[in-house]
């Protein structure tokens, strides 16, 4: 397999609606995040069923929820905060991935 083949094995190209990057595929594919933006309330649905350990942090680097969880989805409500960009940061036992949230005014 030349180095081309390789790459190509271990790489896509994603374009969304909210980003264009280049990563591993199951290191993106770790959850979905929706509706984002969002008003408050959001879902987190992770590819597969497991044990997984969700960070919510302010820009300023403020950790504003924590919590362990298992199972394949999980719902967070960002109502009581100020409207403005969050980052979440999803952590399994093998990869991890952080993804902006948007908080839009009520």
């Amino acid at each position: 397999q030349s180095e081309e083949e390789s790459w190509k094995d271990q790489f896509d190209l994603y374009i969304g609606a909210n980003r264009t990057s280049i990563g591993d595929y199951q290191h993106e594919a770790l959850f979905t995040v929706f509706p984002n933006p969002t008003n408050g309330i959001f879902n987190v649905r992770f590819l597969r069923f497991g044990s997984y350990t969700i960070e919510l942090e302010s820009l300023n680097g403020r950790q504003i929820f924590g919590q362990n969880v298992v199972g394949n989805s999980y719902q967070i409500d960002l109502s009581p905060f100020p409207p403005g960009v969050y980052l979440l940061t999803v952590r399994s036992k093998s990869s991890s991935r952080t993804e902006k949230i948007i908080r839009l005014r009520k």
